[in-house]
């Protein structure tokens, strides 16, 4: 606002000038805002990316690839995906008397199932071919998601 639009005002006969309106955010609120804005964009990233879940995430895809390709047999591809797995979930071991959290007992019946189908993976016989690894991956992907 310029010198020129100022007006004053006549109060008791006295002329009064009328104070400039405060900007509506000052420097310090927005600096305030862009530092918040970018601490929350900055979590999400580090959440996203470099969590334990997000590095066991990212690992299961890359063993997925690396089994779609025929780099590693399905044997190692079982091991490797457990490792992965008990470290995304935290986990000392993963093995069939693993318990669900509290959180999840609505899901008790597919964590069991996992469990049996990751142990029969684990230790079955090359002849035997009933399960399928590729399930076994997306059951993993979803366990990372849910897991509290």
């Amino acid at each position: 606002m310029s010198i020129e639009n100022i007006k004053p005002e006549k109060i008791e006969g006295i002329y009064d000038i009328q104070a400039l309106s405060p900007a509506f955010f000052s420097g310090a609120e927005i600096l305030l805002v862009i530092i918040l804005f970018t601490s929350l964009i900055t979590y999400l990233i580090w959440r996203i990316f470099y969590s334990r879940k997000g590095v066991a995430k990212r690992q299961i895809k890359k063993l997925q690839t690396l089994y779609h390709k025929g780099e590693i047999t399905e044997h190692d591809a079982v091991y490797r995906l457990c490792s992965h797995l008990q470290q995304g979930l935290k986990l000392k071991q993963l093995k069939t008397n693993t318990d669900l959290p509290e959180k999840l007992t609505t899901h008790s019946n597919k964590w069991r199932e996992f469990k049996r189908n990751i142990s029969n993976l684990r230790y079955k016989k090359n002849s035997e071919h009933e399960l399928n690894f590729n399930t076994v991956l997306s059951d993993s992907l979803f366990w990372l998601k849910v897991w509290p």
